[in-house]
């Protein structure tokens, strides 16, 4: 989301980068000459048809890919495939149109604020589970393959039994590295010893804004005529698979929809 205006939606610590660098272990000018190498590399493949993403989006990737520039080649080649291969996750929306139901029965936020230790958090208030179990299913390929994201806990507030047992369900659909670090909470207190309380919702016990206040702030966003123009240019990603070099080619999307299967034929 290069586009979101940071200083009101997403802001960062003063040492945020500094710290970034220094968990994967760089320093400002070797991540410079990393990115300038995965930039050139993204340039180069033949099967991408958008290639002048801007210097934050292969600084994000790579930070993601832990300073990995391989790692990185590999987030960067599943962005712009699956943008191809599952167009139904990708493809323009418009946030009044397509979302005024989902909205009933779900709020999701990305709060303001980072933690002390420097990460974002995800606030989704929900008013129907079998909603969050289907967007937890169809988040994980896209988000952890596709942009790389590195989930440190997904924690479930609930005193409902019943919940606690359909995310056991669901846990076994995930990775057990995934699974590992989703849990079910019963108290803010028991959420505060994960999230810093100062920067959650209101009704959270915290000191930001309400949910309702910040889902209205990302709402304006999303509906602003600079964020739908952003969307348009994103439907230029995508991976032109006759292009693609066969050498190349990486099986596990074969049997995906809308992909094919290298056959040598004698």
């Amino acid at each position: 989301m290069d586009n979101v205006k940071r200083s009101k939606l997403l802001l960062l610590r003063p040492d945020s980068r500094e710290t970034a660098l220094k968990r994967i272990n760089l320093d400002e000018t070797q991540f410079k000459v990393l990115v300038e190498i995965f930039k050139k590399w993204a340039e180069q493949q033949p099967h991408f048809k958008k290639k002048d993403f801007n210097k934050n989006h292969y600084e994000m990737l790579l930070l993601n890919a832990k300073g990995s520039v391989e790692r990185a080649k590999k987030i960067e080649d599943k962005y712009n495939t699956f943008r191809s291969l599952m167009p139904e996750f990708f493809s323009y929306w418009d946030l009044i149109d397509d979302y005024k139901n989902i909205f009933k029965l779900m709020m999701p936020i990305l709060l303001p604020k980072l933690t002390s230790d420097h990460h974002r958090v995800y606030v989704v208030r929900i008013e129907d589970f079998r909603s969050s179990e289907v967007q937890l299913k169809s988040c994980k390929l896209n988000l952890l393959e596709g942009y790389g994201m590195r989930v440190l806990g997904i924690y479930y507030l609930t005193t409902s039994k019943l919940i606690d047992s359909v995310i056991s369900l669901v846990k076994q659909a995930l990775k057990p590295k995934v699974a590992s670090r989703i849990s079910v909470l019963k108290t803010y207190e028991d959420l505060y010893k994960f999230v810093d309380r100062d920067i959650l919702p209101i009704e959270m016990g915290g000191s930001e804004k309400s949910i309702s206040e910040i889902h209205e702030d990302w709402y304006q966003e999303f509906s602003s005529d600079d964020f739908k123009a952003y969307l348009h240019e994103l439907e230029k990603v995508g991976t032109n698979e006759e292009l693609r070099p066969s050498d190349k080619f990486n099986d596990e999307y074969a049997g995906m929809p809308g992909t094919f299967r290298v056959l040598n034929v004698d």
